[in-house]
């Protein structure tokens, strides 16, 4: 009996696990037909979308092209009626100019013929030039539109129309403006009054407005390898003397070089470190800060010239930086450092004993300055 109950224990047991697995695959399948159910909708709204645009992109491209071709005809036609008067303008020009000079031989042939006309105009004309009675002056026509004077000696000119705002002889215009300034000539101007550069037309002519002179700051990221070589052995012998040719170009080649602008800190007081720098070209300004000095303010302690270096201790033993190395706010501001980091110079530094080695060396100089 004992064994009966254990036999009915282990197949409820089975029966269980059997069922829960099936409840589980059937949630499963359950939750793949739903999926399936909703990529079956969307897919079918995609093709509902695709087939409307498929309907209307030649009705769009239709009404492109008819608004198009109506705006050119449009515009064709425009230009045509603007040739048209353009045409006309230019026909009458051509008419009135020919009537004018019709008219002008008329005249000439009056007065060669002696006509009345011509003798009244010259009459007039004379008793004019001698200031003769105010009936003759009143018959001299006083605008300047009106057709060209008979005189005497032929057809004087007309005078021409002036517009408003318009000058009628420039050269009389600029005469009659007034003087500004200091105008002489160069030559009464001695060697010691000769001044410097003047505004156009406001001095001596032959004084010559200066060129500032442009000074072209040099950048060592253009320097070729060799140069790169010269400048370190000559500038850091300290540190590069005793390397070969190979070590200093894969220190370089590990190496960032920078621009530092003025006033900028590159490294600070008080801070965790892990590279040196060089200063390859201008000045830096070193800066110290402690409690019981200068009441506590900063107090410049050294300036690093062309070829210094700093923070090989931080590189070596990562202690943090005792000093803050800044660029100077004076000079031309062309400062630039090269920087060796551990995480660049390291492999090097394996690779190449001499160059730990002198890294080492230095390190050890500096810890035995800062006792001294």
């Amino acid at each position: 009996d004992d064994d009966d109950d254990d036999d009915d224990d282990g197949r409820g047991r089975g029966r269980g696990r059997d069922d829960a697995m099936t409840r589980r695959d059937m949630d499963v399948t359950r939750a793949v037909l739903e999926a399936l159910t909703a990529m079956q909708d969307t897919q079918a709204r995609m093709n509902s979308k695709l087939a409307w645009i498929t309907r209307s992109l030649p009705k769009v491209y239709d009404a492109v092209v008819n608004d198009c071709a109506k705006a050119i005809e449009a515009s064709a036609g425009k230009i045509d009626r603007v040739s048209a008067q353009v045409g006309a303008l230019a026909s009458s020009a051509v008419m009135t100019g020919g009537e004018r000079r019709r008219g002008g031989g008329a005249t000439t042939a009056d007065e060669d013929s002696g006509s009345p006309r011509a003798t009244t105009t010259t009459t007039t004309a004379a008793a004019v030039a001698r200031g003769g009675g105010g009936s003759a002056q009143n018959s001299v026509p006083s605008s300047r539109s009106q057709s060209p004077t008979r005189t005497a000696r032929g057809v004087a000119p007309a005078r021409r129309r002036v517009a408003f705002g318009e000058v009628e002889s420039r050269n009389e215009y600029v005469k009659n403006l007034p003087k500004i300034g200091h105008i002489s000539d160069a030559r009464e101007l001695t060697a010691g009054e000769q001044r410097g550069p003047q505004r156009a037309g406001y001095g001596p002519t032959s004084v010559k407005h200066a060129k500032k002179k442009v000074v072209k700051l040099e950048d060592p990221r253009k320097w070729s390898r060799e140069k790169w070589l010269h400048h370190l052995r000559a500038h850091s012998a300290r540190l590069f003397g005793d390397l070969d040719d190979l070590s200093i170009g894969d220190m370089v080649d590990s190496a960032k070089c920078f621009f530092v602008q003025r006033g900028a800190r590159v490294v600070t007081q008080g801070e965790q470190g892990d590279s040196m720098y060089v200063v390859v070209l201008g000045k830096m300004h070193v800066v110290v800060t402690q409690p019981g000095v200068n009441r506590g303010e900063s107090l410049q302690v050294a300036t690093l010239l062309q070829g210094d270096f700093f923070g090989e201790i931080a590189l070596m033993t990562g202690e943090v930086r005792r000093a803050t190395v800044m660029a100077p706010y004076e000079g031309d501001g062309n400062v630039w450092v090269l920087e060796f980091s551990k995480r660049e110079i390291g492999s090097v530094m394996l690779a190449r004993r001499d160059i730990l080695r002198a890294l080492t060396d230095v390190c050890a100089n500096r810890k035995l300055d800062n006792l001294t």
